[in-house]
């Protein structure tokens, strides 16, 4: 597979006009500052999960540093992500019927809002920098896709389920010019993530009452577990975010 910073120099032929050349190359110059700041951010995370902090929430959703951290717990409806759409004729759309068509990630470092969606696309042999209609979009944010699908910007693109459905339980979104169409099959995603070596800092078992604290927050909890959407922790292990990581590493993200 060929990645975005090679796909998009082959498409800027000399055939292109003069006009969409400038815009493929501009698209690939922000593209590389975004990978570039990714990256920094990957370092930041890993600097802080190895420093003082025990205990840490992760966005981003990988395989442990070193293979010495440990996911130890997860949000229940966080196994459950995101949905496609776009503007829709009506017609049945499955994902392989989105070649040649415009198609908008959300953020670039966001789990649900592109990694995952593309692990998908790639397994329904779809690639992303070469099948859709130009490079791929990133808009930023979940409400930004909804926005950009709704107005015709994209034919296509890719948010978290909870976003899209608390919009069009809002009325925030025109299902006469837009509808979901995909659902992905269940993935993890965030988790609470404990440092190596807890057990030797802080006492024996150390690990163990975290991951047992977390697990056995419930009704009486309430209040902390809305911040997290969720109405409780399930166990996880490293296992459940090897195909996040493999997306990530592909890109660029975390080397």
């Amino acid at each position: 597979m060929g990645t975005g910073r090679r796909s998009g120099t082959r498409r800027a032929e000399p055939t292109l006009p003069k006009r969409e050349r400038r815009r493929l190359a501009r698209a690939e110059r922000e593209r590389r500052l975004r990978r570039e700041a990714l990256r920094r951010r990957a370092a930041v995370l890993a600097i802080w999960l190895g420093g003082a902090a025990a205990l840490a929430g992760l966005g981003l959703g990988v395989r442990s540093l070193g293979g010495r951290e440990a996911p130890i717990s997860a949000p229940a409806v966080d196994r459950v992500a995101e949905e496609a759409f776009r503007a829709s004729d009506g017609r049945n759309v499955r994902l392989a019927d989105l070649r040649g068509r415009s198609f908008t990630f959300g953020s670039e470092s966001s789990t649900s809002g592109h990694l995952m969606p593309r692990y998908f696309l790639l397994q329904a042999g779809i690639d992303p920098e070469r099948d859709f209609r130009g490079l791929p979009n990133y808009s930023g944010s979940h409400d930004r896709t909804v926005v950009l699908v709704e107005s015709g910007a994209f034919e296509a693109g890719v948010l978290n389920e909870a976003v899209w459905e608390r919009r069009v339980a809002e009325g925030r979104v025109d299902l006469n010019r837009v509808r979901a169409f995909y659902r992905t099959p269940p993935y993890y995603d965030y988790n609470w993530t404990i440092r190596a070596g807890v057990d030797e800092i802080f006492g024996p078992g150390t690990k163990e009452r975290v991951r047992q604290a977390l697990l056995a927050m419930g009704p009486a909890e309430k209040e902390i577990l809305d911040l997290f959407q969720t109405d409780r922790f399930i166990p996880t292990r490293n296992e459940n975010y090897e195909a996040i990581r493999q997306v990530a590493e592909r890109l660029g993200i975390l080397r």
